[in-house]
């Protein structure tokens, strides 16, 4: 962190989160799907299940 080695990395992904319209944390996107606060093993496993069916 002194050395600011990943800084810019840092900047471009909070950029690209403001841009996909993260406003806290934790934020998760399942199959472009947003998903935000503190949501339990249950509720990512339906929604990745319901992302991998549609790709079937």
């Amino acid at each position: 962190m002194d050395q600011n080695k990943y800084s810019q990395r840092v900047k471009d992904e909070t950029a690209e989160g403001q841009k996909q319209g993260v406003r806290s944390t934790p934020t998760f996107f399942v199959d472009g799907e947003k998903i935000e606060g503190d949501v339990g093993f249950a509720e990512f496993q339906k929604r990745i299940e319901a992302a991998l069916s549609k790709k079937q």
